[in-house]
């Protein structure tokens, strides 16, 4: 397995680097920032898989940080650490797009335990989207073979409808391609993220 990488923004030195041999010694590749618009950055350009962030820090709160990872790299997973402990700043940063929070202080196990969970959904998610892709692929336009004058017409108004949201009804002997057709108007609609329910 693809060996994880990890990001930890603190501007409390000895915690942050403790964390960080701490998730180094489990495996993990880490990076450790003590200025959160560097992390920003770095998120954006080297996407870790998880971010682990204090919530009070100078310069930009962790609440920042959070937005700004789920405008840019929404499937990157969150911890965000805060010593405040309070239930609205961990709803909040819950409803901002974070996958998890811990309170200070914490033991390193604490940690673990819950990156350990976070990098398997992230394994999940990243196989579930790399299938996803290569079986959205299988249904493009170009999976429509032919070229006589009809085949023409059937591309040009899958191609017309599947942009529109309205209910489409194909018609047709057993063996022509009906469920082809369903599957390249789903997979190249505005619902192609969402599963196609098929029912006999």
């Amino acid at each position: 397995m693809q060996t994880k990488r990890i990001f930890i923004i603190d501007d409390e030195d000895i915690l942050r680097i403790t964390l960080a041999d701490d998730l180094r010694e489990a495996g993990y590749a880490v990076t450790d920032f003590d200025d959160p618009m560097q992390a920003v950055a770095a998120i954006k350009s080297g996407r870790p898989d998880i971010v682990i962030t204090d919530l009070k820090m100078p310069g930009k709160s962790g609440l920042e940080v959070l937005a700004e990872i789920q405008k840019h790299v929404p499937f990157v997973k969150t911890i965000v650490m805060t010593a405040f402990g309070s239930v609205e700043t961990a709803v909040e940063a819950m409803k901002l797009g974070a996958s998890d929070y811990i309170t200070k202080p914490f033991q390193a196990d604490e940690v673990l335990i819950r990156v350990g969970n976070l990098a398997r959904v992230s394994s999940l998610e990243r196989d579930n989207r790399q299938f996803q892709q290569l079986f959205q692929s299988q249904f493009d336009f170009g999976a429509l073979v032919g070229d006589s004058p009809a085949m023409q017409k059937v591309k040009q108004q899958i191609q017309m409808v599947a942009k529109t949201n309205s209910t489409v009804l194909i018609t047709g002997e057993t063996g022509t391609g009906k469920e082809m057709l369903a599957n390249v108007i789903h997979y190249n609609s505005g619902r192609a993220k969402k599963p196609l329910i098929k029912v006999s």
